[in-house]
């Protein structure tokens, strides 16, 4: 089940619980960083290829982890670069265990391991795209802003 609020910087972007796991609900916040930004042009990002993402999570538990755990819930930043960085939380903790299941599980049931490979693969390729668009999009609302003030009388 998911719920989602998309009206207010105030809240998380949704919640959502699996009815088959135990576990606690998500509250999921999402965002994605440039990482040409002002704010993340520093030596330690120069060094850390996960400066920007690490950087962008540790925002978003500042701003939600209390009232996430205070509700019952396990916040969950998914953070992103328009680079295609993706961040170690969600990472970790839900994309490499998803497709370690789901290897594990075609592995046991005789397959190779092909077609999970496959489906994470692909799983990437939709973000790229995803990310490629909306760089596209900023790149265009950028340039027409400029356009119109350039021509301005």
């Amino acid at each position: 089940a998911v719920n989602v609020h998309l009206d207010s910087q105030r809240r998380v972007d949704a919640i959502a619980r699996n009815p088959y796991k135990a576990d606690k609900p998500d509250a999921i916040d999402f965002t994605v960083g440039n990482a040409l930004g002002q704010s993340y042009l520093s030596e330690d990002a120069t060094l850390d290829p996960t400066h920007v993402t690490a950087r962008l999570e540790k925002d978003k538990l500042e701003k939600h982890g209390d009232a996430a755990r205070k509700l019952g819930m396990k916040l969950m930043p998914i953070a992103f670069t328009t680079f295609g960085g993706m961040g170690d939380v969600f990472l970790k903790s839900r994309w490499r265990p998803f497709f370690k299941e789901l290897m594990d599980k075609e592995l046991k049931e005789g397959g190779l391991g092909w077609k999970t490979r496959k489906q994470q693969q692909r799983a990437l390729e939709k973000l790229s795209i995803v990310l490629a668009r909306e760089n596209g999009a900023m790149i265009a609302r950028a340039t027409s802003w400029q356009q119109a003030v350039a021509t301005r009388p």
